[in-house]
């Protein structure tokens, strides 16, 4: 009888111990069956130690105002007005230093949709027969502190009939540190 006893207590301890390495074995491949997913990162190392005027980032150039008689025909350039985009708190390397990371030019590249094949943004506005021009930036030399960049926009004739209205365009700007 003690021998049947030990027995059936072996078999009791046997079948749990079975039943937890049966647990366990689900309870493990539950944990690796679940649902697979991506994680992408995202970032950026800069070099750039000047940030744009607040005032620049959204900016609005008002235009001067010409007439269409001002233009005496197709291919002309008036109304020539200047803006400005400023970097701020700009830190450059000391003078003679070597080795550093830090920027010494700055770059604008414009950018967008309003940009035609001839490089001049096109008119959303009313007026018809005119485009603007926008300088082509070069790169500009960073010194400590702020640094303007200065641009100029103007009207371009497009036809010898130019009709009254509005001119209206816009253009994004990157800037790369060199």
């Amino acid at each position: 009888m003690q021998k049947s006893l030990m027995t059936a207590t072996l078999r009791a301890t046997m079948a749990g111990m079975a039943f937890l390495a049966l647990g366990a074995a689900q309870a493990q491949t539950a944990s690796t069956i679940v649902n697979n997913g991506t994680i992408d990162f995202a970032g950026s190392i800069s070099a750039s130690t000047c940030s744009v005027k607040s005032g620049d980032r959204n900016k609005r150039v008002t235009l001067n105002a010409v007439k269409p008689s001002d233009f005496g025909g197709a291919n002309a350039t008036k109304g020539e007005t200047t803006f400005t985009i400023t970097l701020e708190n700009c830190t450059v390397p000391a003078q003679g230093a070597t080795g550093s990371t830090l920027p010494t030019q700055a770059t604008v590249k414009f950018s967008g949709s309003n940009i035609n094949a001839n490089g001049r943004l096109d008119n959303r506005g009313t007026a018809q027969g005119v485009e603007l021009t926008l300088s082509t930036p070069a790169p500009v030399t960073l010194v400590a502190g702020d640094n303007k960049l200065e641009f100029t926009t103007a009207y371009y004739s497009t036809s010898t009939n130019i009709v009254a209205g509005s001119v209206q365009s816009q253009v994004n700007f990157d800037i790369t540190y060199q």
